[in-house]
């Protein structure tokens, strides 16, 4: 982990991939024109959860101003960034099977976090169980996108139960995006 950190100041940016660790990362200025951040998070075993979602936020932060946003995540529970310019999102994390409440909070925490996205794919996996605290809480929470932007909506899984979290989602979004114009399940 080090004390090291990486700032960048790249005003022009349009596009940024990164593939790796949560890392101490900034950017001098978020690009106010920044189009796309692609963003895949390796689980990192030797880190505590309080430090990796510490140096995970702090990383996501830089890419507030972006449109369109791939994130790969090894932890559903560490989402909690603001985005206000996301349109387009895509989701591809972990959760625990016996933690399911937790990774819909997860996903409706992202949600509250996007209230322009339009676009939204998700391809979740359960993860395999290990001790971890699952201690959230707040799901009856209203959601801007989905009364007033978003039209299309992704989700690929593997189904492992016939009521698992991501029917569970299929039905809530169905139900709950009033714009909803398309749905693509895989």
């Amino acid at each position: 982990m080090g004390t090291s950190s990486v700032e960048i100041d790249a005003p022009g940016l349009r596009s940024f991939r990164y593939a790796g660790y949560a890392r101490r990362f900034s950017l001098a200025a978020s690009p106010p024109g920044m189009a796309r951040a692609d963003l895949h998070f390796f689980h990192d075993m030797y880190a505590s959860a309080s430090t990796l979602r510490d140096l995970f936020w702090r990383f996501l932060r830089s890419f507030r101003g972006v449109r369109s946003l791939k994130l790969k995540v090894s932890d559903l529970k560490h989402l909690l960034v603001a985005f206000p310019n996301v349109e387009h999102l895509e989701l591809e994390g972990h959760h625990e099977p016996a933690s399911e409440m937790a990774a819909a909070v997860a996903i409706g925490n992202l949600l509250r976090c996007c209230p322009a996205a339009r676009h939204l794919t998700l391809r979740l996996a359960t993860a395999p169980p290990r001790e971890r605290d699952s201690a959230m809480n707040g799901s009856g929470r209203s959601f801007a996108c989905l009364k007033n932007s978003l039209r299309r909506f992704a989700i690929q899984f593997r189904m492992d139960q016939p009521n698992c979290i991501d029917v569970k989602l299929i039905k809530f979004f169905a139900e709950n995006a009033i714009h909803l114009e398309e749905m693509r399940i895989d």
